[in-house]
């Protein structure tokens, strides 16, 4: 559990030096993709035969740094959408990831065995972060498309 708070607050300072330089989208799909390699990397490791508990938390640490790179601007993107509105988009998005790890929690418990629990858990962890990826890649195709309808020299607030 340690090793994903420590990425976590890697990623945060990561977040914090360059979410003014990058676009949010690109925050969002650097940090899953970042998540994607890591676990992909623990999951080939492990499947290779270096099954090791260092394994393991190496791939969670890159899912802690993805996770710190990325969360700032997915509550940023999803507080701005209607300024009058962001106290409750806030709390939906907070009861909507606890709810989607409780779920998750659930599920992966159900799925794991005790000979290959590792494999299986990076597996479900590795699928997570492929959805998660795949969903910033949407937000990044739809910030494009309206980028697309805006009149040239319209304000935030004409959008």
């Amino acid at each position: 559990m340690g090793t994903i708070t420590a990425g976590f607050a890697l990623g945060s300072f990561v977040a914090g030096r360059y979410s003014n330089r990058f676009a949010r989208t690109t925050m969002m799909i650097s940090g899953r993709s970042i998540a994607c390699a890591g676990l992909s990397l623990g999951l080939i490791l492990f499947l290779a035969g270096y099954a090791h508990g260092l394994t393991l938390f190496v791939a969670t640490i890159f899912v802690g740094v993805a996770n710190g790179i990325s969360m700032p601007s997915v509550n940023a993107g999803a507080i701005s959408m209607r300024p009058g509105l962001a106290g409750s988009a806030a709390g939906l998005v907070g009861a909507s990831t606890v709810g989607a790890g409780a779920l998750l929690t659930t599920l992966t418990g159900f799925l794991l065995q005790e000979g290959d629990a590792a494999i299986r858990l990076l597996g479900i962890m590795l699928c997570c972060s492929v959805l998660a990826l795949a969903a910033a890649i949407y937000v990044l195709t739809i910030d494009r498309r309206e980028a697309r309808l805006v009149p040239i020299g319209a304000s935030d607030v004409d959008r």
